[in-house]
């Protein structure tokens, strides 16, 4: 997920978002098939939040609805 998001947030932020979504997701989760694509999922949508409010804070131009 950093390549998707390089350049527009740090590798570090992607790593943690990715790690707490994990957490997050594993602490109710039933069935672990689901947990690896339900993270990628939850913190796809977390990190497409960050970066198009990061850069609205900073008047640069929108980045495109992935």
């Amino acid at each position: 997920m950093s390549r998707e998001f390089d350049g527009a947030i740090a590798t570090e932020l992607v790593e943690q978002v990715v790690e707490d979504a994990h957490a997050r997701l594993a602490a109710s989760a039933r069935l672990g098939e689901f947990l690896s694509m339900l993270t990628e999922r939850y913190a796809r949508d977390r990190l497409q939040r960050i970066a198009r409010t990061d850069r609205r804070a900073c008047g640069a131009e929108p980045l495109p609805r992935w």
